[in-house]
């Protein structure tokens, strides 16, 4: 079996309401793409006990007999009976997801892999290996690979890339596009239309009912772009590769996406967009700049809302999270921002900005600090956005696209107002 275990780095403000593997690097989050190179058939989730059970009950997945111990269904081609952990924060190569599947296979007894630094990131054990422990006391991976570090036979180095910051997920954003290509038997190579004006250069790959309108420009010369079932991309839209766009989004009329983006599903994007990350269900369907970076499910940017990605001084991006200050050493860094909060109209982000879930940024002017979650930001100051008014206004957005929130994301919502707020 395959278990997937959080380390102890906090991905803020993603993490207030996902798990570390719901990080997206492409086309897919970490923990789809694992599981489609792996091929298996179940996996195992550790973590934070809320936000795992969060996450079961947002994709499908089944309770098993242990406590913490969940359950994907996903086809298989064969089982393989050694058990896999898997650090939950970290992007592997289809190199190295191959090199588990070689491994699995062999008799090689207990290994451990390494990244480039010496780091833990993931353990093969045997089947004569108990891994009650695990399931016992949940511990982080950290504590995993030093439970089990006495029994290993093997420590292989391989390619894998720890996102010790969501920023990190941007950093490997074009590579992991253009390995996902190769996980996506779904797909098939689009090679335009020039009676209709449709240009592609390079290698694009569309899924089923995908919509593309006369005028649009998919240059794929630098890396593939890989759009989804039932996409569509309105007239005059560029798109430069890598790129991934996945099923049901829409690319509005004069789009301009440029390379090393990643945008989930259902979103509606339009303006200018450069080496960003959207999760799904999110907007920025209006004109305004967003350069490097991370916006969370269920945002809102309004019409002309800029990100700065770049200071005026080309220094290191200092970024500030939950009041402490962070040295990114990046020259580029633009906005992360938490879910179901919203942008206004003309709305200007500051360099390096960190955003909570459910902030309400109601004014024209210029955002230059850290938004706390359940912010309401207004020409005259920071008031606090009530806590029933935001679950409404979450219920209201997600009942329209037939979602609704569990109870466990509701809890999560309550611990992280009472951080900042009077408890709702």
């Amino acid at each position: 079996m395959i278990i997937f275990a959080e380390s102890e780095l906090e991905h803020y403000p993603f993490s207030i309401l996902h798990c570390q593997w719901e990080i997206r690097t492409g086309y897919y989050k970490l923990f789809e793409r694992n599981l489609q190179a792996l091929r298996e058939k179940k996996a195992f989730f550790i973590g934070r006990q809320l936000h795992v059970q969060s996450f079961a009950a947002r994709f499908p997945i089944v309770l098993s007999h242990h406590q913490g111990d969940y359950i994907i269904p996903i086809a298989t081609d064969n089982y393989l009976p050694n058990n896999l952990i898997l650090r939950g924060d970290t992007y592997f190569s289809n190199e190295s997801l191959e090199c588990f599947r070689r491994a699995r296979r062999e008799a090689g007894g207990c290994m451990m892999f390494t990244d480039d630094n010496g780091n833990p990131v993931a353990l093969i054990l045997t089947p004569d290996i108990s891994v009650s422990h695990i399931f016992e006391q949940s511990p982080c991976f950290e504590q995993i690979a030093l439970h089990y570090a006495h029994i290993v036979d093997r420590t292989i180095d391989i390619e894998a890339d720890i996102l010790t910051s969501l920023w990190c997920s941007l950093d490997c954003c074009g590579n992991a596009i253009r390995e996902d290509e190769q996980l996506l038997s779904t797909l098939t190579q689009y090679i335009g239309d020039t009676q209709k004006g449709i240009f592609t250069e390079g290698k694009v790959f569309v899924g089923s009912n995908v919509r593309i309108s006369p005028h649009v420009v998919l240059d794929a010369s630098k890396g593939p772009i890989l759009i989804g079932d039932n996409v569509t991309i309105m007239a005059h839209a560029t798109i430069i590769g890598p790129c991934a766009i996945s099923h049901n989004s829409i690319v509005k009329i004069g789009a301009k996406i440029y390379e090393n983006t990643a945008i989930g599903e259902m979103c509606k994007i339009g303006g200018e967009i450069e080496n960003s990350i959207i999760h799904g269900y999110s907007n920025k369907q209006h004109e305004g700049f967003l350069g490097h970076s991370y916006i969370s499910e269920w945002v809102n940017l309004g019409a002309d809302t800029n990100t700065s990605d770049l200071k005026n001084t080309y220094a290191p991006i200092d970024i500030t999270l939950r009041g402490k200050k962070v040295s990114t050493q990046r020259l580029f860094l633009g906005s992360l921002i938490g879910d179901h909060s919203k942008t206004a109209i003309d709305t200007a982000l500051n360099t390096g900005l960190a955003i909570g879930i459910h902030a309400q940024i109601a004014t024209t002017g210029a955002i230059r600090k850290e938004v706390p979650s359940f912010s309401f930001v207004t020409p005259t100051g920071n008031a606090t956005f009530q806590y029933d008014k935001a679950l409404e206004i979450a219920s209201i957005v997600m009942k329209r696209r037939n979602k609704e929130l569990c109870k466990d994301e509701i809890e999560l919502m309550k611990q992280e107002y009472s951080l900042y707020h009077e408890k709702p």
